[in-house]
């Protein structure tokens, strides 16, 4: 791929957000001074699109390879509808089911998960240092999906999960069937019940 193709005029690379809601980011400033660090020169444009169905979210999708970026990151509601709108899917996100980061290599879309590393190095000494015991997991979404594979990684036995919306509870407590333990809990109270540790991956908190 000619390298004109992944810079704006100005010799910036142009990457991004995708999601809703994602105006109170702060993942332009993050990811702009953290290119600045590395010598390089980042726009990091927030692309903020609601209640986008298949088609259209496939169109904003190939506009990213269209346009010139050199990849984008996606959040809350497109992690897992994304998957299956992709050139390529790394191993971890096609595991997972869902992916938070696709780049442009080649002129083709491949979608990966660092949600998984990033919250395993973020917990590791809190999950070594606790007992054995059960964890609740609030939330069953992309976020959840990817957080439940790094609890599993990081040997917690004992899942309880619950989202509202109950068929994507059942769902990720089935895919995660040979990694750990995993109940598909009927409350939040349910699940919270003599657990030793909490992780909220929910949607709440995401609005400004």
């Amino acid at each position: 791929m000619n390298s004109n193709h992944l810079h704006f005029s100005n010799g910036r690379i142009l990457t991004g957000l995708l999601g809703a809601p994602v105006a109170q980011s702060a993942a332009p400033a993050m990811h702009e001074r953290a290119a600045e660090a590395l010598g390089l020169r980042c726009h990091y444009q927030l692309i903020e699109v609601a209640g986008a169905g298949r088609e259209e979210l496939k169109a904003l999708i190939e506009g990213v390879r269209r346009l010139g970026f050199a990849g984008i990151n996606v959040t809350f509601p497109y992690k897992e509808a994304a998957v299956g709108l992709l050139d390529e899917l790394s191993p971890d996100a096609a595991r997972i089911g869902a992916i938070n980061t696709v780049v442009v290599r080649d002129n083709s879309l491949i979608g990966y998960n660092t949600d998984t590393t990033g919250f395993a190095r973020a917990v590791a000494p809190l999950v070594d240092a606790s007992s054995d015991g059960a964890v609740a997991l609030i939330g069953a979404g992309g976020a959840g999906k990817a957080i439940a594979f790094a609890l599993a990684g990081h040997g917690v036995t004992d899942l309880r999960i619950f989202d509202c919306d109950r068929a994507k509870t059942l769902h990720l407590a089935a895919r995660l069937e040979g990694h750990v333990k995993a109940r598909a809990a009927h409350s939040v109270e349910d699940a919270m019940h003599g657990v030793v540790g909490v992780v909220n991956a929910s949607p709440i908190g995401m609005l400004p």
